[in-house]
């Protein structure tokens, strides 16, 4: 055999990952393992892989600014979680750092305020003090589980002006 790979396999693999980038945005990494569990070889993979980067269909830093983009529009997260889900997706963690330093703190703040909002917001002032601490809570954690920091949350929820029981 040739040590070029089969050209009709080579043709299916660029085929068919330019159809998976038509539908959504991957990285690399989720790519290169979707390739391989179609059952193409590592060598028509590797080929696929550096015919996708050379003509720009393949790029991280793109996937995880239109990434950030999409949470944004759609999913609120803090930096720290959408780093987290950069990485998860495959994007190398400098440059999941790099995209998600330039999310400011006031956009974070924005960000944790509209999942605020979707949440249903605070809790209503009407409600006892005991159901009140626990929705607090509740949406403490929820926030918290987002990625947004501690301090963020606290002032969002007003927590400092609560008079806690010792």
């Amino acid at each position: 055999m040739s040590d070029s790979p089969d050209r009709e396999e080579l043709q299916r693999a660029r085929s068919w990952a330019l159809k998976q980038l038509a539908r959504r945005a991957r990285t690399e990494s989720e790519m290169h393992d979707r390739l391989r569990r179609r059952g193409f070889s590592c060598r028509v993979v590797r080929e696929s892989m550096d015919f996708l980067r050379r003509t720009g269909a393949l790029d991280d830093e793109k996937f995880a600014r239109e990434y950030v983009a999409y949470i944004e529009r759609q999913n609120p997260m803090g930096r720290r979680r959408i780093e987290q889900e950069l990485q998860k997706r495959g994007v190398q963690r400098e440059s999941a750092r790099r995209i998600v330093a330039q999310i400011t703190p006031e956009k974070e703040e924005e960000l944790a305020r509209l999942a605020l909002e979707r949440r249903g917001g605070g809790p209503s002032s009407d409600l006892a003090r005991e159901d009140r601490m626990r929705e607090l809570r509740r949406l403490y954690g929820y926030l918290g589980r987002r990625g947004f920091p501690g301090g963020l949350v606290r002032r969002l929820l007003d927590l400092d002006s609560l008079n806690y029981p010792d």
